[in-house]
C-alpha cells in the first residue's frame, strides 16, 4: 500500500514538473526571441500589415470584444454570410469569437487584443490537458520538453494574431483526449460522446478538424474494418462532417470567385468541375514534393523538413498497421489502431489540402502543423519505445533545422 502511494506521488511530481517545464519553455521563448532579434519586447506587438488574415482576425476579434455580434461587416466585395446575424468574413465567426471572448476574460477593461498573450494561454492549456491525461514517465516528459523547444511552428507564430497557435493548442489537447479515451480496455460511451462533441466544436474554427470525427467512433479496439459497427460509425461521422461544413458555410461570407485557393466550397456547390480540382491536386502534389525551392529559401527548407515528417509518419503508420494486422497483433504493447490513426489523421488532411488549398509559402505548413503535433503526441504517449525513437528522431531533425528557423524568424 505504501509503495503504491509512493509511486502515485512520484507520478504526480513528474507530471507537475513536466507541466511547469513546458510552460517555462514556451513563455520564455516567446518573450526572449523578439527581444533578442529585434530588441523589442513582446508587449510591443503590432499586427503584421503584410498579412491580411492577421489583420482580419484581430480586427474582427476586437470588434466582437467591444460590440458582441453587432459589429460591422467583414466580408469581401460586400458579400455577407447567408446567416444574417453573422457579420464575419470568409473564415467564419468562431475563431474571432474565441479570440475576443478570451481577451475579454483576461483584459476586460482594455479594448485591444493582445494576441501573443492569448496564444500563450491557449498553448499552456492545451499542453496542460495533454500532460494530465497522457501520464508520461520522466524520460518521455523530458522528450516532450525537447519537442516544445524545437518545434519551430510554435515559436514562429506565437507572436502573431493568426490561427496557428490556437490549432496547435487543439492538437495538444486532442492528443491527450484520445490517449485518455483509448486507455481503457472497453471504450465507454459517455467518454466517446464527450470527445466527439469537442472535436465537432473544434471543427467550427477550422473545418479540417471535422475529419477526426471518424476516429473516436470507428477506431475502437474491438471494431473491425468493414464490420457493421464500422460502417455505421463511418455514416455517423460523415453526417457530422457535413453538418460542420454546412454550419461553416452558413455563418461565413463567401470567398471571391477569383480566389483560386479555398476551393472546397466551390466543389461542394458545383461551382467548378471535378476535373479542375484534379488538376489542382496534381499541381499541388508536385509543389509539395518539389525540393528545389528549399535550396533558395531558409523558410522553404523549414517547410520541407516538416513535409518530410508528415510523409514519414503517414508511411510509418501505414506500414506498422499493415504488418500488425498480418501478424494478428502489434509487436509493441497496445492495439495498432494508433498507427492507423497516424495514417488517417495526416493522410486525410494532406489529401484534402492538395485537392482544395494552396501548397507553398505559409499555406500547407500552417494547416498541417496542428495535425502533426497531434500525431507526434499520441505516438509519444503510446506504451513501448516506438514513440520514443520516432520523437527522438524528430527532435534531432528539428535541431538540424535551427539555422533555417533563426533566419526565417528574422524575415517573417
Amino acid at each position: 500500500m505504501k509503495k503504491s502511494l509512493s509511486l502515485e506521488s512520484n507520478d504526480r511530481r513528474i507530471r507537475l514538473g513536466s507541466i511547469l517545464l513546458s510552460w517555462v519553455i514556451i513563455w520564455f521563448a516567446a518573450f526572449s526571441l523578439p527581444k533578442s532579434f529585434f530588441d523589442t519586447p513582446l508587449s510591443h506587438y503590432r499586427v503584421n500589415a503584410n498579412w491580411e488574415d492577421e489583420i482580419m482576425y484581430v480586427h474582427s476579434a476586437k470588434s466582437f470584444k467591444k460590440y458582441g455580434l453587432k459589429t460591422g461587416y467583414f466580408g469581401v466585395n460586400e458579400k455577407t454570410a447567408p446567416l444574417a446575424i453573422s457579420h464575419f468574413g470568409v473564415h467564419g465567426p468562431f475563431f474571432p469569437i474565441v479570440m475576443g471572448a478570451t481577451s475579454k476574460i483576461f483584459s476586460p477593461r482594455d479594448s485591444e487584443i493582445h494576441a501573443p498573450i492569448l496564444n500563450l494561454v491557449w498553448l499552456s492549456l492545451g499542453i496542460l490537458v495533454f500532460l494530465c491525461l497522457a501520464q508520461l514517465n520522466l524520460g518521455k516528459s523530458l522528450l516532450f520538453a525537447a519537442l516544445l523547444l524545437t518545434y519551430w511552428p510554435i515559436h514562429l507564430f506565437v507572436a502573431s494574431g493568426g490561427q496557428e497557435p490556437w490549432h496547435l493548442s487543439l492538437g495538444f489537447a486532442l492528443a491527450g483526449l484520445l490517449v485518455w479515451l483509448w486507455r481503457e480496455e472497453q471504450q465507454k460511451l459517455p467518454k466517446t460522446l464527450f470527445v466527439i462533441t469537442l472535436i465537432f466544436l473544434f471543427s467550427l474554427t477550422r473545418v479540417s478538424w471535422a475529419l477526426l470525427l471518424l476516429v473516436p467512433i470507428c477506431l475502437t479496439k474491438n471494431t473491425k474494418i468493414f464490420s457493421l459497427k464500422f460502417v455505421f460509425g463511418v455514416l455517423i461521422s460523415a453526417a457530422l462532417i457535413l453538418v460542420s461544413i454546412f454550419i461553416s458555410r452558413t455563418v461565413s461570407a463567401p470567398f471571391p470567385k477569383e480566389v483560386t485557393g479555398f476551393q472546397f466550397f466551390k466543389l461542394l456547390y458545383g461551382e467548378q468541375s471535378i476535373l479542375v480540382f484534379l488538376g489542382t491536386f496534381f499541381q499541388n502534389l508536385k509543389s509539395f514534393l518539389n525540393p528545389i525551392p528549399a535550396m533558395h529559401s531558409p523558410f522553404e527548407m523549414l517547410q520541407l523538413m516538416y513535409r518530410l515528417q508528415v510523409v514519414g509518419l503517414i508511411t510509418f503508420g501505414a506500414i506498422v498497421a499493415f504488418r500488425s494486422s498480418k501478424r494478428g497483433q502489434a509487436k509493441e504493447p497496445g492495439p495498432p489502431r494508433d498507427f492507423i490513426f497516424h495514417f488517417y489523421n495526416l493522410g486525410s488532411i494532406l489529401f484534402f489540402l492538395l485537392l482544395t488549398y494552396f501548397v507553398g509559402y505559409l499555406q500547407d505548413y500552417r494547416v498541417l502543423s496542428g495535425a502533426l503535433v497531434l500525431s507526434i503526441c499520441v505516438l509519444l504517449a503510446r506504451p513501448g519505445r516506438i514513440g520514443v525513437w520516432v520523437l527522438g528522431s524528430i527532435v534531432l531533425l528539428n535541431l538540424a533545422c535551427t539555422p533555417f528557423f533563426l533566419t526565417s524568424y528574422r524575415l517573417i
